[in-house]
């Protein structure tokens, strides 16, 4: 299975645990009250497509080609095709992201975005991807594949624009 195939079965696996209610834990309570994602169904446009094309170093328009729960781009950077995917489960948790991708065999770093704090999430032998969770009115992330920068630099920025957007 590709790369980036695999990133999506693993999306849809962790999709259909939420839906089914598997796994899923109660995260402890914050200091925080619970946020509500402001673009409900308009998840795709959580950032603009001209700032991802921007934040990846890439030119001209994303290539939107899935939109749902999931959202999956691709465009084009001097390094080559930068896959990107955004993902957001209402009834997800951090915790379970994170038991889902340890099982997965991905190497996990604690990090902090927007002052929530989340992991990253690289697949061993795969470094020009990485993926970033965090929780958020359930939980996202959002996964770059390729690109010029450092893949995982790049998911947090994505996923501190995404948060400032929709405090």
């Amino acid at each position: 299975m590709t790369g980036y195939r695999y990133l999506a079965a693993a999306f849809a696996v962790g999709a259909l645990g939420a839906a089914a209610g598997c796994g899923s834990e109660p995260e402890a309570p914050s200091a925080a009250p619970p946020k509500q994602f402001e673009l409900l169904l308009r998840e795709c446009e959580a950032v603009a497509d001209d700032v991802i094309a921007e934040t990846v170093g890439g030119f001209g328009r994303p290539h939107r080609y899935f939109h749902g729960a999931v959202c999956m781009w691709r465009i084009n950077s001097p390094a080559g095709s930068v896959d990107l995917t955004f993902g957001w489960f209402e009834d997800g948790s951090v915790r379970s992201e994170e038991r889902t991708a340890r099982a997965l065999g991905y190497e996990i770093t604690p990090t902090k975005a927007e002052g929530t704090t989340g992991f990253a999430q690289r697949r061993p032998g795969t470094p020009p991807t990485c993926g970033l969770t965090a929780p958020y009115a359930g939980v996202i992330t959002w996964w770059v594949q390729g690109g010029p920068a450092d893949p995982c630099e790049t998911a947090r920025q994505l996923m501190e624009l995404t948060l400032q957007r929709n405090v």
